[in-house]
């Protein structure tokens, strides 16, 4: 029932399809390095929040600050500890780098987790 709610209210990076592919979400584009370390994703332009502010790419980053913050006490957070680096080299574009190959990944990018402005 949270799924099906949160996925209304809020987007992930990517989606699944009914088959259960993957479709573009707040990421228009995304890539792998080919040794499965890096995904870079690129975010679609003109994404805003409720309040007009610009989706950028360091409002995805500060996300992934605030799950992993023992603090906040995410249950995402889990999810994400192979993730050993975020950077927002400009606006659209987001990167990610892991400690090693991690297949569930793109899965858990179609978490519909809160990004804040």
């Amino acid at each position: 029932m949270a799924g099906e709610l949160l996925s209304n209210l809020f987007s992930g990076l990517v989606q699944f399809d009914q088959q259960l592919g993957l479709l573009p979400d707040l990421a228009e584009t995304w890539e792998v390095s080919p040794d499965g370390l890096q995904y870079t994703f690129k975010l679609r332009q003109g994404l805003t929040f409720h309040n007009g502010d610009p989706l950028t790419s360091a409002d995805v980053v500060y996300t992934h600050q605030r799950t992993t913050d023992p603090d906040f006490a995410s249950p995402h957070a889990n999810k994400l500890n192979a993730v050993t680096e975020i950077t927002a080299p400009d606006d659209l574009d987001r990167g990610r780098e892991a400690e090693c190959p991690y297949a569930p990944f793109l899965a858990t990018a179609c978490a519909r987790v809160r990004v804040e402005p």
